[in-house]
């Protein structure tokens, strides 16, 4: 993917109006960054939302865009060449591309909101106020320095909470708590 010596945020998932992509771009251009990169992964949901983004990411070359469905043999390429995966939601409950992402041993960033942060191991991260954009830009930051070993150790953990996350222990967490009468 040309990419060297650099730390990758990845957006990967369907591109929709309230997974605040284009306020990702417009953050992620603010920052004065140079050894990172902003990959922005998935299929977008129309033509408008697909050239807005478009249009901010041609403004900083160190954003990149595919906007196309992912074949299931080619996910991993996405995710093997990023450090960390970024969840800029608007509003959002529980998301599949999150466990996909831990499943895949990265750390993310996700908003504060839903189920987000009880999915996500608690130190396999960072979260941040979906209202406020500054805190989106402080986030990327504060993660984009972290060293190699930390993101890596915050990846390990979110992949072991995702190994908890199989159907048959999802089923029996289920059974107990109507069994105690949760």
């Amino acid at each position: 993917m040309g990419l060297k010596n650099e730390k990758v945020l990845l957006f990967f998932g369907n591109i929709k109006p309230y997974k605040g992509i284009e306020t990702l771009t417009n953050v992620f251009s603010t920052l004065d960054m140079e050894n990172s990169r902003l990959l922005i992964v998935g299929k977008p949901d129309n033509k408008k939302l697909a050239e807005d983004i478009n249009n901010s990411a041609r403004l900083d070359p160190r954003i990149k865009t595919v906007f196309q469905y992912i074949q299931e043999e080619d996910v991993q390429i996405y995710f093997n060449a990023s450090d960390i995966v970024v969840f800029p939601y608007r509003d959002i409950l529980t998301s599949g591309a999150v466990i996909l992402a831990m499943s895949f041993g990265k750390p993310c960033i996700v908003v504060d909101k839903g189920c987000m942060m009880e999915t996500l191991h608690p130190e396999g991260g960072a979260s941040y106020n979906s209202e406020m954009e500054s805190e989106l830009g402080r986030t990327l930051q504060y993660m984009l320095q972290k060293s190699e070993t930390s993101l890596e150790e915050m990846g390990s953990k979110n992949y072991k909470q995702a190994e908890s996350l199989d159907w048959d222990t999802i089923a029996k967490r289920t059974s107990q708590a109507y069994e105690i009468g949760i």
